[in-house]
C-alpha cells in the first residue's frame, strides 16, 4: 500500500523528509548497507483497527556487486542490529 502524506502532517509530528530523488553514494566491497523496513513479523493490529508498524533495519556488509546484484553477508559479531534484542533478517532481494 502507498500513502501520500502533507507538509502540514510531517511538520505535526516533527519528521524530516527526505529526498529520494538524490543519488546514493557508489558501492564499495567491505562497506556497510543499509536495510530498513517495516516487516510484518513486527506489526500489532489491534481490536481497534489500528495498528502499529516498527521500524527494522541492519547494516550488513557489502561482499560484492554488478549492476543488478549486490551480495552481502551478515556477521553478528560485526553487523549489530539498529533494534537491539530483534534478530537480523534475511533478505532476498531479486
Amino acid at each position: 500500500m502507498t500513502f501520500g502524506i502533507t507538509a502540514k502532517e510531517m511538520g505535526s509530528i516533527g519528521a524530516t523528509a527526505v529526498d529520494a530523488a538524490l543519488q546514493p553514494p557508489p558501492l564499495q566491497s567491505g562497506r556497510g548497507l543499509s536495510f530498513a523496513g517495516f516487516p510484518e513479523l513486527l506489526r500489532e493490529v489491534y481490536s481497534d483497527g489500528s495498528a502499529e508498524f516498527k521500524l527494522y533495519g541492519e547494516l550488513p556488509a557489502v561482499e560484492e556487486f554488478s549492476p543488478s546484484t549486490i551480495r552481502v553477508s551478515y556477521d553478528p559479531a560485526r553487523d549489530l542490529p539498529l533494534m537491539p534484542g530483534v534478530p537480523a533478517l534475511i533478505l532476498v532481494l531479486i
